[in-house]
């Protein structure tokens, strides 16, 4: 499939560190041109401690339309929009933000629609279940949210700082009284049909798993929000104990469409 770049192209980015996993710019890009958008997805690789002067410099490119962000950056991006979404509002955490046609940026979430999507395409149900989830950052708040509005019943949450888990906690509790735990050690997974590494471990060689499954039963649903590798250590292991595995290619599949009407301007409820 042929882009077209000339001088009225539109650009997008990605940011993140690292940027190797992403798959993103190459889809949305993909996607742009075969709906006859002329419109491009570029990843830039940006540590924390320069974001901040990089989103100054995203100011002042006139044809730049929007920026999709991934690890470590959802949450510190927020400070530099001037509108969010109800969603975005109430995770504190963004995954993409455009332009708002009066030189701010509009701050939007699909992880968590995009994450509920892929499971239902692959015909798994997720009503009146619980779930254990590693991970309270960008990505697993926003699953967290849809998971809870599509009907699972509660979550438990680990994170490796205790603060950001029991934040995520105390926050979702307004929403979802009685619905969401904090926990300090890692859980008998045996309790939980449904288990989320969302989680960047995984990402590199030599990685740890990112939970203990030595209690994980036969037939319990493994899913893994990492897209590079697309079956990831933790995926291999617990398939070889007879869970069902979901890659989170699945999750970016199903936030393509979400993502794409956003970047070009949509109302995306």
């Amino acid at each position: 499939m042929n882009v077209t770049i000339d001088s009225s192209t539109r650009i997008n980015f990605l940011i993140g560190d690292p940027i190797a996993q992403v798959i993103g710019p190459t889809l949305l890009s993909q996607t742009m041109a075969r709906r006859g958008y002329n419109g491009l997805m570029l990843p830039l690789h940006v540590a924390a401690k320069d974001l901040k002067q990089m989103l100054a410099g995203f100011d002042a490119i006139k044809n730049l339309d929007s920026v999709l962000i991934t690890v470590p950056h959802k949450i510190t991006c927020v400070e530099h929009c001037t509108s969010l979404s109800s969603r975005a509002r109430k995770l504190g955490v963004v995954n993409v933000m455009r332009r708002d046609g009066n030189g701010g940026w509009h701050g939007d979430n699909f992880d968590g629609p995009g994450f509920v999507h892929g499971l239902r395409n692959r015909g798994h149900d997720i009503v009146g279940k619980t779930a254990f989830m590693a991970g309270a950052g960008g990505a697993g708040s926003s699953i967290a949210v849809s998971m809870l509005d599509c009907g699972l019943e509660s979550i438990t949450i680990i994170d490796r700082k205790k603060e950001v888990a029991e934040g995520l906690v105390k926050r979702l509790l307004e929403f979802y009284p009685g619905r969401v735990a904090h926990v300090e050690e890692h859980p008998d997974l045996s309790d939980f049909p449904i288990v989320i590494n969302a989680t960047s471990t995984g990402l590199r060689d030599g990685d740890p798993l990112p939970m203990d499954i030595t209690t994980l039963k036969s037939g319990t649903l493994v899913a893994d929000v990492i897209t590079k590798p697309a079956v990831t250590p933790l995926m291999i292991e617990a398939d070889r104990r007879g869970a069902l595995t979901h890659s989170g290619t699945e999750m970016l599949d199903g936030q393509l469409e979400l993502l794409y009407r956003f970047v070009t301007g949509e109302h995306v409820g």
